[in-house]
Formats: C-alpha cells, structure tokens, sequence
C-alpha cells in the first residue's frame, strides 16, 4: 500500500530535480549573457575586458570562449601573441566539436606552430571534422588539402568538388567563374569538367551527409 512517507519522499525527490534544473538553467543563461557581453567586448576591440570575461567561462569548459581566448592569444589581441597558450584552448574547443577550432588546430598540425608536431595526416582530419559540421572554413581546407596534397594525394577533381560546396554554402549556387583559377582549374581549357565538378561535389555531400545549410 502506498504510504505518506513513500509520497512525502517522491515529493521531496522531484522538488530536487526541479531546484537543480532551474540552478543550470540559470547558469547557462547567465554563461551565455557572459558570452555575449565579451564578444560585443572583442568586437569593440576592448580585449582586457573581453579577456577578462571570457576567460572563466573558457576554463569552465564553454568551448566558443576556449576558442576565443585561442584566437586572442594566437593573434596577439590585447596581450603577446603566444602560439603555444593558444593551443590547449583551441584543442579543447576542438576536441568539444567547435568547427572554427578545428580548423585552427588543423593549421597547427600543418605549420608545426605552437609546439604542435608537423602531421599532415592529422591536420586533414581537423579540417574534416569541421567540413563534416558545414563550416565554410573546413570546406576550403579540404580544398586546399586535396589541391596540394595536405594528409591525402592531390586530387584536383576532389578539390574543386569542396571547392564547388564552399562556394554553394556562400550564394546557393556556383559556376565555373568561380572556380576559375582555382587548382589550376581553367575552364575555357577544358569546358566539359564542370559538370564533372558539379558531380563530385554531389558525391561527397552524401558521403559525408553534409548540411544543407551552413555556418
């Protein structure tokens, strides 16, 4: 039989798990209040201040401020430009899914800045996880990557298929105009490749189930 005691714990249990619910509520509006008001701070180029705020919520873990103290301390804003504090808050954004810190780690990786050991292989995946996300930046590195041969074999026709998407991601659309130029693609010189272009640009939005719309 149920008892006013089992009741009264019930009662006690679920008043719990609304108390902690509104405690993170509030916090996450409060972070993201912290958030904002340190980006209208960088964005008006008052970098103590935006430092300042957005620093704990950097250490608390918040991986769009880790990226931007990386970003501070990787382009010199407000104090010295040091490559190697930059890191762990770029590989923690990062490794939290952060698409612009992927990338960032994934020039790191290319460059061997910071302290980060030269591995192209590792790079390429950086650039990959963040292209997989939809982000404009991981499209281009992953062109550049199969243009050159950054972790992978040059592959011109791949090239200009992310090529293709980064430019589809900005206007909707892309022509052979755009990509003029672009790996050595000229397309009066070879008229027929775009529909090739155009197809393989196909091909790894499915494989990579990639995001109708982007960043």
């Amino acid at each position: 039989m149920f008892s006013f005691t089992s009741l009264h714990g019930c009662m006690k249990y679920f008043l719990t798990l609304i108390a902690v619910f509104l405690l993170l509520t509030g916090t996450a509006r409060a972070d993201g209040d912290a958030y904002a008001t340190g980006m209208a701070a960088l964005k008006a180029k008052d970098y103590q201040t935006a430092f300042d705020i957005l620093l704990p919520l950097a250490e608390s873990g918040d991986s769009k401020a880790q990226y931007e103290i990386g970003y501070m301390y990787d382009r010199g804003l407000g104090r010295p430009e040091d490559n190697q504090m930059a890191v762990p808050y770029f590989r923690n954004a990062a490794e939290q899914g952060n698409p612009r810190a992927q990338v960032e780690m994934g020039d790191y990786a290319k460059w061997g800045a910071g302290g980060v050991e030269i591995n192209h292989q590792i790079a390429f995946d950086w650039y990959l996880k963040a292209a997989i996300q939809g982000h404009p930046e991981g499209y281009s590195a992953m062109a550049i990557s199969y243009c050159v041969g950054i972790g992978v074999s040059p592959d011109l026709l791949t090239s200009l298929g992310w090529y293709a998407l980064l430019f589809e991601t900005k206007s909707g659309k892309v022509t052979p105009t755009d990509l003029n130029g672009l790996c050595d693609y000229n397309h009066k010189r070879d008229p027929g490749s775009f529909f090739l272009i155009q197809k393989m640009a196909e091909q790894i939005r499915n494989r990579y189930a990639l995001p109708t719309q982007s960043f």
